[in-house]
């Protein structure tokens, strides 16, 4: 005796990553042609392989409006983070991090920074005064190229950053303090 069975062809269906045309073996199941092209669907989807400019452009885009929405739930979540962080290093260790991620935006090991500060004698390069802030002296540098000039107090760092930023600006800072007295 022979057995036939009632077999159902499935319809061709695009694959989602690559748009071939491929017949599904399963009905439920199989919305990518390959197991290469499932593969690349689950590794996008746990965020193992970069994904195309115009992906990261859109999430970019998708993210900054999400952040604007819910500015206060990512602030929110932003703080907590902080404050766990804080508790776990401890006062001393928290200080020690920023030191470390404010230094490494500029280039800077501690060991340099240390040293300029004794070659400057735990002194503003300007004005040769003390550090006026609880933070010491900021580190200063040229916008342009991202070079270190010095270490400068809290008012040196932020003249310079108007100079930095104006054209002319000591000239034009003297034409107007000589405007006033006249």
């Amino acid at each position: 005796m022979i057995e036939t069975r009632n077999i159902t062809v499935l319809p061709d269906r695009a694959c989602t990553v690559c748009s071939r045309f491929f017949t599904p073996r399963y009905r439920d199941k199989g919305f990518e042609c390959s197991n290469r092209c499932h593969k690349l669907v689950f590794y996008r989807k746990h965020g193992y392989i970069p994904r195309s400019p115009e992906a990261r452009k859109r999430d970019t885009v998708w993210m900054k409006e999400d952040r604007r929405k819910n500015r206060e739930s990512y602030l929110k979540a932003d703080r907590v983070y902080r404050e766990r962080l804080r508790q776990k290093l401890g006062e001393a260790g928290w200080k020690e991090r920023n030191k470390r991620y404010n230094l490494r935006k500029y280039g800077l090991t501690l060991d340099e920074f240390e040293k300029m500060l004794g070659q400057q004698n735990n002194r503003c390069a300007i004005c040769g005064g003390p550090p006026r802030s609880k933070k010491g002296l900021h580190v200063d540098h040229n916008h342009a190229t991202g070079e270190v000039r010095g270490l400068l107090c809290y008012l040196c760092n932020h003249a310079m950053a108007a100079v930095d930023q104006t054209d002319n600006w000591c000239e034009k800072a003297a034409e107007y303090a000589a405007g006033e007295k006249g």
